[in-house]
């Protein structure tokens, strides 16, 4: 993608979110191409427990999130923060 018409459209107050001067498809390309990052060791830790964490999801009515970081927490051993949650997109 040209940096250049990026800071162009950044700068031009004529763009509109139905006319952007760059493709919406280049900029998709240009966040697809880029290399995924190395899951941190926390989120190591989650996948661990995927089984788990899929069948409290799956029940009639579901876990919520918060209660199943503390059931991690607490009867698997998770060394986890709440937040880990939010940080990834692995």
């Amino acid at each position: 993608m040209d940096v250049e018409r990026l800071r162009h459209c950044r700068s031009a107050p004529e763009i509109t979110a139905r006319r952007p001067c760059i493709p919406i498809h280049e900029v998709a390309q240009c966040i697809q191409s880029r290399p995924l990052l190395d899951p941190s060791a926390e989120w190591k830790g989650v996948a661990e427990h995927k089984e788990v964490i899929v069948a409290w999801l799956g029940r009639k009515r579901p876990l919520r999130l918060r209660k199943i970081h503390t059931l991690l927490v607490r009867d698997h051993g998770l060394l986890a923060s709440y937040d880990t949650r939010d940080g990834a997109s692995n």
